[in-house]
């Protein structure tokens, strides 16, 4: 369920001329690279897959209907700058927001981390702010909707711009050949490291020790998931401190960081509209099938607690296994893209994947055995490359 993680990699890639001599000399910097799936990943599933959405739209409920039980629906709409929202609608438009913003941010993003000499420091900063933003969701109780909303689009958008930087890394790291194998093992200990924490926080949501409440359990999980984002990014950016970019955009080449992006930004989009048309229409494609993915990714728990009436805890055992069948998934999807290609992979695993999404659309009230089928998504690591 960790694809979320990857819903705006999207980016303007350094495509550098390092040799394959300089790819040897790099790959002392793999290792530390595939810490950041590891890291990151906790915030994908703990918090964006499974906790955010119920424990928001509760929070929701209880401004726009105090006093009413969480789980009756609510008549009574939030107002955001002087528009209606329904209280179970609210961690859905959030999650829009989000990604309209990082759709925008991440475009400047790309064009500066192809400037910089150390992607490492950008990465950093991002990483940090994201885990930040993350564990404010701590303090976010009572009826304070309001806060939790602009938490989560603050570390959504800083998620997206530190995965941009570290996907361009996979450039500097890893030859052409070796993208496939290096980018799916990253993707498998994301699947591992979001699992093993997610374990724990279903422990501590459904045993309740130390007389937790089920709120205060949630914040704590969510905490947890932001802390370890937040600590295991440090091995990536130590790690990785001393990777440079060997070459720089030749556009606006004194240009500063500002000034210099947007020049790069106006050349990269003439060059594809002259010259490269089946880019576009691939960029344009991905929008669109990326979007499906996090719409049913962001909505999963979401329609699990409030159309079929499944407890929290059963939603963390669900993505659980989830992240554990594709921890094994993501490195076969890797060798079966180094044998039959990667778009012949791509195609088949969506085919594959949109027909249990429609079987989902059937899965009646409180059917809980066959709701993990319905999301369960392979998808190949190769879209880092693009």
């Amino acid at each position: 369920m960790r694809d979320m993680c990857h819903s705006s990699a999207m980016t303007t890639a350094p495509m550098s001329h390092t040799n394959s001599a300089d790819y040897a000399a790099n790959a002392r910097y793999v290792r530390p690279w595939f810490w950041y799936d590891w890291a990151n990943s906790a915030f994908v599933t703990t918090i964006g897959t499974v906790l955010y959405g119920p424990y928001i739209t509760s929070i929701a409920k209880a401004a726009a209907c105090p006093g009413q039980d969480s789980d009756l629906d609510c008549a009574t709409n939030l107002s955001v700058l002087g528009i209606p929202i329904a209280p179970g609608s609210l961690a859905p438009y959030t999650t829009t927001v989000a990604t309209i913003l990082s759709a925008i941010v991440l475009i400047f993003v790309g064009a500066i981390v192809d400037r910089m000499e150390r992607p490492a420091a950008f990465l950093g900063l991002c990483a940090w702010g994201g885990a930040a933003s993350a564990a404010g969701l701590f303090f976010v109780t009572g009826d304070n909707w309001q806060l939790g909303s602009i938490l989560m689009i603050l570390a959504t958008v800083f998620l997206g711009s530190s995965l941009v930087t570290y996907d361009s890394m996979l450039n500097l790291i890893a030859s052409p050949d070796d993208r496939d194998r290096v980018s799916s093992r990253g993707w498998a200990l994301g699947y591992l490291g979001g699992g093993l924490l997610l374990a724990v926080n279903l422990v501590l949501v459904t045993m309740l020790p130390f007389g937790l409440s089920t709120g205060l359990a949630v914040r704590i999980s969510m905490l947890s998931a932001a802390l370890w984002w937040g600590l295991f990014a440090v091995i990536t950016i130590r790690g990785t401190w001393t990777l440079r970019n060997v070459t720089k955009p030749d556009e606006a080449a004194h240009g500063g960081a500002v000034r210099g992006s947007l020049a790069q930004l106006r050349s990269t989009f003439v060059d594809l509209r002259r010259h490269h048309p089946q880019t576009m229409l691939f960029l344009l494609a991905y929008l669109f099938y990326n979007d499906g993915i996090q719409t049913v990714i962001s909505a999963s728990s979401l329609y699990g607690a409030e159309e079929l009436k499944f407890e929290q805890s059963q939603l963390i055992a669900l993505i659980l296994l989830v992240q554990f069948v594709a921890f094994g998934g993501a490195l076969l999807f890797g060798r079966i893209a180094a044998r039959k290609g990667a778009s012949r992979t791509v195609l088949g695993s969506l085919v594959m994947w949109t027909a249990i999404v429609i079987l989902a659309f059937f899965v009646p009230e409180r059917a809980f055995i066959p709701f993990p089928v319905s999301y369960t998504h392979l998808t190949l690591p190769t879209n880092r490359e693009v």
